[in-house]
């Protein structure tokens, strides 16, 4: 199944203080899955052909009244070609949408990603890099600045790249996302008794660059409503249009360890 060496963990924000679900990433035979609570209710892959799901699981789908079709929330395919670098997904954890209750524990060794003091979204973005070099500089339509939190090599070419940045551009996105959210969830059947559910998620695209991009919410901060059903929203596509303007930053692969 690959090494879980290679597999981290990371969180948006302090245990006891406003924060995000704790996320795993995992690396198995060349496929990235990431995803929380051990992925047992909705996984993001990321599978070496450059094929990209974010999926109800197989084994839950059926809890919310849900077909085998149904579940696969939204999917793409973003194959590389060698000294190319994709931007295979995004996770935007709207500053709003973060959770005040204290954890009791995060597993040792996960990473923190700091939130922002002006209230912005935070973005994680998973890159993948196809290259037989062992410098690299990417360039990166952004005007935020990227920050890097990991690097990892998934085999003898490729590597994950985990970077975030801070931004207000997708506040109205959000805000739709969260309407159409709340419509979708007064649509569709109750889950089955005894699941209480605590966050549901939209699934967008950037249309000038194909990029998808996953938003979570908040559910118990919400109408009492939006706790009855899963909050899947996969049937329309948000424009999250980019300036084209480039940020660029440089990662030494052999001085990270990550080249043999």
């Amino acid at each position: 199944m690959g090494r879980k060496s290679n597999d981290f963990k990371f969180i948006v924000g302090e245990p006891d203080g406003l924060h995000s679900k704790v996320w795993s990433v995992k690396l198995r035979n060349g496929d990235i899955y990431i995803m929380t609570n051990r992925g047992n209710w909705h996984k993001i892959s990321l599978h070496k052909s450059g094929m990209v799901h974010s999926a109800i699981t197989k084994e839950k789908y059926d809890f919310f009244g849900m077909t085998q079709k149904q579940r696969l929330g939204a999917q793409w395919n973003k194959a590389l070609n060698i000294n190319e670098c994709g931007n295979m997904f995004n996770i935007i954890f709207p500053h709003s949408e973060l959770y005040c209750n204290a954890l009791d524990s995060v597993p040792e060794k996960t990473m923190k990603v700091s939130i922002s003091s002006e209230n912005k979204s935070i973005v994680i973005a998973f890159l993948k890099l196809r290259t037989h070099e062992e410098q690299v500089t990417l360039e990166l339509s952004h005007t935020e600045k990227i920050h890097i939190l990991h690097t990892v090599k998934i085999d003898k070419d490729h590597y994950l790249i985990t970077c975030y940045y801070y931004t207000n551009r997708f506040d109205t996105i959000i805000k739709n996302c969260r309407d159409k959210l709340k419509q979708h969830t007064e649509n569709i059947p109750k889950p089955k008794e005894g699941i209480k559910l605590t966050s549901g998620f939209v699934t967008i695209t950037d249309t000038t660059y194909q990029t998808p991009y996953y938003i979570e919410f908040n559910i118990n901060q919400q109408p009492e409503s939006w706790s009855s059903a899963l909050a899947q929203q996969s049937g329309n596509c948000y424009e999250a249009q980019g300036k084209d303007t480039g940020f660029q930053f440089f990662i030494d692969l052999k001085k990270a360890g990550m080249t043999d």
